[in-house]
């Protein structure tokens, strides 16, 4: 069963012009974390505000410093 967390992700990072980045989960709670990684570039964090939180996923991304 595929997590819907993660299908957003992979929406969101599309979205972000990141399509077909890997995508893995740091944390969940108020909202979910995930690392992004682009080949040939560092790390990204993203991170989606839970559903039921807002009425759709919404997305935020930063660089890690």
């Amino acid at each position: 069963m595929s997590d819907p967390h993660l299908e957003a992700a992979r929406r969101a990072s599309a979205a972000w012009g990141l399509d077909g980045a890997a995508v893995s989960e740091l944390s969940r709670s108020e909202n979910v974390v995930f690392r992004i990684d682009v080949e040939g570039d560092r790390p990204l964090v993203l991170r989606l505000h839970r559903p039921g939180r807002s009425e759709e996923h919404t997305s935020e991304l930063q660089s890690p410093d």
